[in-house]
């Protein structure tokens, strides 16, 4: 079932100390090198970076080209809806430092751009569902 509309980052073809208080603005969906037990994960984890908290696993649900480029294995998703497969990635509450750095790592917008997208969202059984996260999302 769909439950949100989240920003998603696509290929483009062509300071202060932070306290877990911080106001948590902003959800993302992740995919790739920053879901977790992935090379970029820690960029989610280190509160320097800003605070992140996970919230629900997911996947696209529009289909979208999702390619592996690069020597660095890196991955992609083309803006090409109805072609390619369901995305499967993480979404997270994240504060507006993170989100910056989160833009700082992807480049974006320069190397990859955010658009809102629906997400299907997972209960643990795997039944979709809908709950609290009706908010609008921007995933990477």
């Amino acid at each position: 079932m769909i439950v949100s509309r989240f920003q998603i980052l696509f290929k483009i073809p062509s300071k202060s100390h932070l306290h877990q208080s911080r106001k948590m603005s902003e959800k993302v969906f992740v995919y790739g090198t920053l879901k977790k037990n992935e090379p970029n994960h820690h960029w989610l984890t280190d509160q320097k970076n800003g605070v992140s908290k996970f919230i629900v696993n997911g996947q696209t649900c529009q289909r979208y080209p999702l390619i592996i480029g690069t020597k660095y294995n890196i991955p992609f998703v083309l803006y090409k809806p109805g072609v390619g497969y369901h995305v499967q990635g993480e979404v997270y509450e994240v504060d507006e430092k993170m989100m910056s750095n989160l833009d700082i790592l992807e480049d974006h917008p320069n190397y990859y751009i955010r658009e809102i997208d629906n997400i299907d969202i997972k209960k643990p059984n795997n039944e979709s569902t809908i709950d609290d996260l009706n908010d609008d999302v921007k995933a990477k």
